[in-house]
């Protein structure tokens, strides 16, 4: 793992009731789908990841993006990075690096999501935190539409062991992992969020879809729609 440049030059937290609060953008998959390096794939003018970065960090005390080694274009976004130790098996490699640089900074809680959700909810943490507070679970995963999205939620950092045994058995879906795990899931709808909130780019097709809906919308950047081919798991990778 290493931590990367200007730790301290995104958003920092203040005052949050449910304590300091990582978090970690996973970035770490090749993007064979939308043909290679799918943070950096241009969405309204911008690489696909920032707007990401834009939801997530003010919701965090300090983030971080999960990238595999010599993923030389996240590394010159000049963000702060965690790498995968060992072999990199998925979205599991990443978050298990986010976790271990969230416990070396003295956090207990991780937020994590994929670097494709441009729409990701502003209050994600704020509205999951109080029910994984008030629970014992290792976790909170997020649906939506019947569909999980098992890299997309708040952990503990207690998980880690667990994660690992995971790991080191060989199993690498994370829906299967957070069932195993016990992780609870929080239905978007349960919450307000539209499942347009947790829509995922894979494609070119994608990025052309949105833009076109966006420019039709009035360039409101929380349109509902929908994309054909989205999986049943989100995943960056």
């Amino acid at each position: 793992m290493r931590d990367g440049r200007h730790a301290d030059a995104l958003p920092r937290g203040e005052g949050r009731p449910w304590g300091a609060t990582a978090g970690v953008i996973l970035a770490g998959g090749l993007g064979r789908r939308i043909g290679g390096r799918k943070p950096m794939r241009v969405l309204l003018g911008r690489p696909l990841i920032m707007h990401v970065v834009d939801r997530l960090a003010p919701q965090v005390d300090r983030l971080w993006i999960s990238a595999r080694e010599g993923a030389e274009d996240v590394r010159d976004l000049a963000l702060p990075i965690v790498t995968d130790e060992g072999p990199s098996v998925g979205p599991l490699s990443g978050l298990i690096a986010g976790l271990t640089a969230a416990i070396a900074s003295g956090f207990r809680t991780v937020a994590v999501c994929p670097c494709d959700v441009p729409f990701l909810p502003r209050d994600l943490v704020a509205r999951l935190a109080p029910v994984l507070n008030a629970s014992h679970a290792p976790g909170i995963i997020v649906s939506a539409a019947d569909t999980v999205h098992p890299t997309i939620g708040l952990w503990r950092v207690s998980a880690l062991a667990r994660l690992e045994e995971a790991r080191r058995q060989g199993l690498l879906a994370m829906k299967l992992i957070c069932r195993q795990c016990g992780v609870l899931e929080a239905r978007a709808e349960d919450f307000g969020w539209r499942p347009g909130a947790f829509l995922n780019i894979n494609m070119p097709a994608d990025i052309t879809i949105v833009e076109r809906t966006l420019a039709g919308n009035s360039g409101s950047l929380d349109p509902e729609l929908t994309l054909p081919n989205q999986p049943v798991e989100s995943t960056p990778r």
